[in-house]
């Protein structure tokens, strides 16, 4: 038997986006509307860019994926619900999401369409995917950090369809939980907006400026068919902020590798980016000088040509390693940095390989290297759109007899339609309508549908009728089409066909999660419980701050610490380390099998099955998994978790009820988790041009978390909200002025609460 082949999956920022997809072989687009999307900076397409979208992908039979992959706030989710009911009617072949809100509401809708967990959801292969099955979610897009081997074995765990990352840029964070670009100002990550911090430049007394934060860009052009060998269902380029251009050339590259074909070596040197790697999949990315870009951490392109000479003349003679072309944008670096230019004209040395340019500095030294940024010699692959598949679909079906009206029908969201002419049709002295007439006049019906088949079964043979009389009748008939498409009707899959329904099963989840939410949602509202203070420590610094009075400690778990016990005057939490694999979630589930009931942070979705393993205990899940909204709240609560609220919400969008989670407060917050191998030593701290100051430490074997030299915890008190505090202590901090700030926090938040 075949193995069936890997979907290709291709971003579309804006529709010559989606065409140069399409063209170059995509299986499947994902794009985004207006509201919602992780790149919020991209075109984008908005409601009548959304509805052609669906036109496109439909007639040239693609996959249309749609992302409302951000955080939802409590003060959205009137609009969350507006824009789902609007893709109620598209009908796309999937939502990707992020937050546990766009899936609640899409089910209290009753909507049918198939959800794919973003890699903003952090779904790390580590534990069961019976909550995401819950939820409705069929697809589980992996983060870039996950390791071959991590898939699959994941693989062989879950029926869930799986999706990887092939190409495009990485994050120095794990995906979801970054709020580097959040904690310096306004633009978020896990919105839409990251403004790259990571890509700056960071030094200290001992360490130069550099780019310690700057991954190289994802390539798996070699390594492409190991995942889907490992299982993977579809391999998903990265690239909705991307030129057409970029579209089309990476995305027939991939074509070329999962059908088979024979790729050039350079072909995806050409598609212009930052230093390329392969991230997780290849070897293990500890040392920076694997995984850091070490040029710029901007777009570089492809190294083409060395400087072997100054001649005269204002020429520039190179040694090539790729050809060159008329027009070619070269850039280079030198002491004063980057520096481009484009070459006006190109000519060979007869006595040798090398090349003569125009248009770059003819003082160039002698072993520059030149990297094409962008080229004019591109495929001219625009030419080959034809408008016509801008145009919906529809199968018409002729019926009529003799002296009786020519009528014509077609299915539009699952139901018919019919237009008759008024007059009737008669015997024809030479042409019938079967000879070709009505396909020649109804093939193109407006500019937004076409005729995709003619169904000629239901009309009698060497029939006529005025040729007024059809142009009435395709008038008609198309004013109804386009009536029906303001309506949302045409959105549907037409032609006899509709979304398929959710199984019984599914539906019966659906309906038993409304039933819980509702009392979690009623009872939190009642405030039953006192609010509560917590400290959580990140590094191990409780013996100097045990004078401390709050309402428990929440310390790093080694196995329950006697001497913490010993030590601090009030009850002990511990905080969980980030689980990433299998192998890891199995062995912090043996440590907890032989622990006495406790308390218990966690950082993701481990919290939903470690719940369900270990009832004596109790679970909360930590602010990094961006719980936003009450519904998101609710769904945490209604499976027995608790729940510290998002860092990122707003003042004005809390939840209301405080009952529902935690609020978090912060000293020296926690900005960024990333599975990268240690970008600075422990116990340095580096600034920013900004002169902002961070520090790092690892909090699992796998994961390194930064934090930010910032102890600003001045936020207003939630009423009725209990509060976490965040606790991380810089390098050289003054621990008796810390103790003294915290003292303050908590005297402050006893007198809110009375």
């Amino acid at each position: 038997m075949t193995k069936k082949k890997p979907e290709l999956l291709a971003p579309a920022g804006d529709k010559n986006a989606l065409k140069a997809a399409c063209l170059a072989g995509a299986d499947a687009v994902y794009l985004a509307g207006k509201r919602f999307g992780a790149r919020a900076f991209a075109s984008n397409f908005d409601e009548q860019g959304l509805i052609w979208a669906r036109r496109v992908t439909r007639s040239l039979n693609k996959k249309l994926y749609i992302t409302v992959n951000t955080l939802v706030f409590e003060n959205e989710l009137k609009l969350l619900r507006h824009a789902l009911e609007f893709y109620m009617q598209l009908a796309p072949d999937a939502l990707i999401i992020q937050d546990l809100a766009v899936a609640l509401e899409l089910s209290k809708l009753g909507g049918q369409i198939p959800l794919h967990l973003s890699t903003q959801g952090a779904f790390f292969p580590a534990t069961s995917t019976e909550v995401l099955e819950d939820l409705g979610i069929s697809r589980v897009i992996l983060p870039r950090e996950a390791t071959l081997e991590e898939i699959k074995a994941f693989r062989n765990k879950t029926s869930l369809e799986l999706e990887s990352f092939i190409h495009g840029a990485m994050c120095y964070s794990i995906s979801g939980r970054c709020f580097w670009s959040r904690a310096l100002g306004t633009r978020s990550g896990n919105r839409g907006t990251c403004a790259q911090p990571c890509r700056k430049e960071y030094w200290n007394n001992k360490i130069d400026r550099e780019k310690l934060f700057s991954p190289k860009d994802l390539i798996l052009a070699s390594d492409a068919l190991k995942l889907a060998e490992v299982g993977v269902n579809s391999l998903k380029i990265e690239g909705r902020m991307k030129s057409d251009d970029y579209v089309y050339e990476t995305v027939f590259s991939y074509r070329q590798i999962i059908d088979g074909e024979k790729l050039e070596p350079e072909k995806f040197k050409s598609v212009f980016a930052r230093e390329s790697g392969k991230g997780f999949i290849g070897k293990f990315p500890k040392i920076p000088g694997i995984w850091r870009t070490t040029l710029d951490s901007g777009n570089l392109g492809q190294e083409v040509a060395v400087v072997s000479g100054n001649p005269s003349d204002g020429m520039l003679r190179v040694s090539l390693k790729a050809p060159l072309s008329k027009g070619d944008g070269m850039l280079w670096f030198d002491n004063k940095g980057k520096n481009g230019a484009k070459i006006t004209w190109i000519q060979s040395d007869k006595k040798s390989s090398d090349v003569f340019l125009r248009g770059l500095p003819p003082n160039l030294p002698k072993g520059t290297v030149l990297y094409r940024t962008f080229t004019e010699n591109i495929p001219d692959w625009k030419s080959r759109w034809d408008p016509i598949w801008e145009r919906q679909p529809v199968v018409l079906y002729w019926s009529g007899r003799d002296n009786t009206p020519l009528a014509v029908e077609t299915f539009i969201n699952g139901e018919k339609f019919r237009i008759e002419t008024e007059e009737l049709l008669q015997i024809a002295d030479k042409k019938g309508l079967e000879e070709g007439i009505l396909q020649e006049r109804f093939d193109v019906l407006g500019d937004t549908f076409r005729a995709e088949k003619h169904v000629m079964t239901m009309l009698g043979k060497h029939l006529f009728i005025r040729p007024g009389a059809l142009k009435e009748l395709k008038r008609d008939f198309v004013k109804k089409l386009y009536a029906t498409e303001s309506q949302g009707g045409s959105l549907m899959k037409g032609q006899g066909e509709l979304t398929p329904v959710l199984s019984k099963s599914l539906q019966k989840k659906f309906e038993a999660l409304d039933k819980e939410l509702s009392p979690v949602c009623e009872e939190a509202s009642e405030g039953k419980e006192q609010p509560s203070i917590g400290i959580r420590v990140w590094n191990n610094v409780f013996p100097f701050i045990k004078d401390l009075m709050p309402d428990y400690w929440i310390l790093p778990w080694h196995g329950q610490n006697e001497t913490a016990l010993r030590i601090l005057k009030q009850p002990v939490r511990y905080w969980l380390p980030p689980v990433i694999n299998l192998e890891e979630f199995d062995s912090l589930a043996k440590e907890l099998a032989k622990t006495k009931p406790g308390n218990f942070l966690c950082f993701g979705w481990e919290a939903f099955e470690l719940q369900k393993l270990f009832p004596q205990h109790k679970f909360t899940l930590d602010w990094t998994f961006n719980i936003g909204n009450s519904l998101a709240a609710g769904f945490v609560n209604s499976r027995g978790i608790n729940c510290v609220l998002s860092r990122e919400i707003p003042i004005e969008s809390q939840i209301s009820s405080g009952k529902l989670a935690k609020t978090d407060l912060v000293w020296n917050p926690a900005v960024s988790f990333s599975r990268f191998g240690e970008a600075l030593p422990p116990k340095e701290k580096v600034r920013n041009a900004h002169k902002d100051f961070f520090f790092a430490f690892p909090v699992s074997s796998n994961v390194t978390a930064m934090f930010l030299s910032e102890k600003n915890i001045n936020v207003p008190f939630v009423p009725g909200a209990s509060v976490q505090i965040d606790l991380a202590v810089a390098p050289d901090e003054n621990i008796v002025q810390l103790a003294k700030q915290l003292s303050k926090v908590i005297r402050k938040f006893r007198l809110s609460s009375l």
